[in-house]
């Protein structure tokens, strides 16, 4: 897979309203964001369609995706759910739910699959400790259609915050390739701002996975 431009994600997690989401996106295209990147914006389900007629300036996306499909599974959110809401992008694997969830690498790629399957591009996120035994559960096709996170655990806010020096991070995206192949790979772990270019700037990186800074809406427009 080869993209267009880079990418900046906002994750919000478990953050805003619908009606702090549409907030959200009124001062965002007020901020006139950078034609050099493509901007996806993963709100909680609740605030999709509150934010559906913004694809001039954003995409939209997911921060998980059922590994079922349509039927009888309470609780979950499949992509056949999505299908009327214009979701591009679903969040996979995210280091918050291997932990809290108990997600494993082959509980991800089960969701890989239906997320390919309803035409959604999934972002999967690793950490180093991840990247053979992800790369593993899925099959060479899959690992050509998708977008990686390298996402170290001790630089996400919710675990540390401590951003990989740049250093570090190019030689743990080599290391990533060595398992996935030539994918785009994008970085995940407290960016801000005032970070944001130093990863931004290498070809290797391919674009940002934001946290806490995303639910800024000038401080997202920044990056």
């Amino acid at each position: 897979m080869k993209l267009s431009h880079k990418l900046i994600v906002a994750n919000w997690k478990s953050n805003k309203s619908v009606t702090e989401a549409k907030h959200w996106a009124e001062t965002f295209v007020q901020q006139e964001p950078k034609d050099a990147y493509t901007y996806v914006v993963c709100p909680p389900y609740s605030a999709l369609l509150a934010l559906q007629d913004q694809e001039q300036y954003f995409a939209l996306g997911v921060q998980d995706l059922s590994a079922f499909g349509a039927g009888a599974y309470t609780g979950e959110i499949s992509a056949h759910n999505l299908l009327d809401l214009g979701v591009k992008y679903a969040i996979l694997g995210h280091s918050e739910r291997r932990r809290y969830q108990n997600e494993t690498s082959a509980d991800v790629a089960k969701k890989v699959t239906s997320a390919l399957d309803a035409g959604i591009t999934p972002i999967v996120c690793v950490d180093r400790d991840q990247f053979g035994e992800q790369a593993a559960q899925l099959t060479a096709s899959q690992r050509e259609q998708v977008i990686v996170a390298y996402e170290p655990v001790h630089a996400i806010s919710t675990f540390g915050g401590q951003e990989d020096p740049i250093e570090t991070t190019l030689e743990n995206i080599a290391a990533l390739k060595e398992s996935f192949g030539n994918v785009p790979v994008l970085y995940g772990g407290s960016v801000t701002p005032e970070n944001s270019l130093v990863y931004l700037q290498e070809d290797a990186i391919q674009g940002v996975l934001v946290g806490g800074t995303s639910l800024d809406p000038e401080k997202f427009a920044q990056l």
